[in-house]
């Protein structure tokens, strides 16, 4: 199915009115694929996830200086950032 006109009008005027883009996913989305993007990992600051995601990830987000945070579930970091 993927985003309707109206998903890419509101994320358009989102991306217009913030600094930063981040991202919030459960380990289980990485390393799936979808038709649709909405944007690239260069827009994204950060990523806040549960579980370290797999080397090639963290290598496409390192490229794109992209800031990934553990968090432990319950909204609160785990230590740090993850390289």
């Amino acid at each position: 199915m993927g985003p309707t006109a109206h998903h890419r009008a509101l994320h358009n005027l989102l991306n217009r009115r913030t600094e930063q883009q981040m991202v919030l996913a459960a380990s289980t989305k990485f390393g799936g694929s979808d038709r649709y993007q909405l944007a690239e990992w260069r827009y994204i600051a950060t990523v806040v996830t549960d579980r370290t995601p797999p080397q090639s990830f963290r290598a496409s987000l390192k490229r794109s200086s992209t800031r990934i945070v553990l968090s432990d579930g319950r909204g609160r970091p785990q230590g740090g950032n993850v390289g």
